[in-house]
């Protein structure tokens, strides 16, 4: 697995953390985003881009936040 795709994994999970959800399967369900797909996200899946907009704005993060961190 490509080591920068199983980072922005790691990176989501903190971020999800962050914003106060220590479930992912209820950060998931809160943004209407399937709780079995956000779950291979945060282990390091290969996503869209439509998907990564969509978790940033869920984070409430601009795509240049989302990936400065």
């Amino acid at each position: 697995m490509n080591e920068d795709v199983q980072a922005l994994g790691k990176r989501i999970r903190r971020l999800r953390i962050a914003k106060g959800y220590t479930s992912a399967t209820a950060f998931a369900q809160a943004y209407d985003i399937p709780a079995e797909t956000y779950a291979r996200y945060e282990a390091g899946a290969d996503m869209l881009l439509t998907e990564i907009f969509a978790i940033a704005q869920a984070l409430g993060m601009s795509l240049q936040e989302f990936f400065e961190g």
